[in-house]
């Protein structure tokens, strides 16, 4: 059956084309690291590659021993989940690993939100 075939060859071609889990990790530890000192550029570029990182999250906890980096996880994972809300304001709580934020109650409303691909002017006009 050729669409079996097919299916498992865009698997294939799509898991090639992917960072490899070791790469991520660090991707994902250094935009941690970047948050934990209030520099929210590395993590906002990661979310907006989306690069597939919620497998790498939980085992890279576990791993880092410090309690900012761990907190810059977990910062960078409530904004992964809250990536379509707008976030006003977050509180880290260095000494209880945890973290508060404030978010919009709705969605975005804006028309281009900050991840939205746009790859030319002409795909506006329609």
């Amino acid at each position: 059956d050729y669409a079996e075939v097919a299916l498992r060859a865009r698997k294939l071609l799509m898991q090639e084309s992917m960072p490899s889990l070791e790469q991520r990790k660090q991707r994902v530890l250094d935009a941690a690291k970047k948050l934990s000192e209030s520099d929210t550029k590395e993590a906002e570029d990661l979310l907006a590659d989306q690069t597939p990182v919620l497998d790498v999250f939980f085992p890279l906890l576990k791993k880092v021993s410090s309690r900012k980096e761990q907190v810059g996880l977990l910062e960078l994972y409530a904004r992964r989940l809250y990536r379509t809300y707008t976030i006003k304001e977050t509180e880290k709580l260095y000494e209880d690993r945890t973290i508060k934020f404030s978010f919009l109650n709705k969605a975005s409303e804006r028309v281009l939100h900050k991840m939205t691909s746009v790859s030319s002017m002409t795909e506006l006009t329609s």
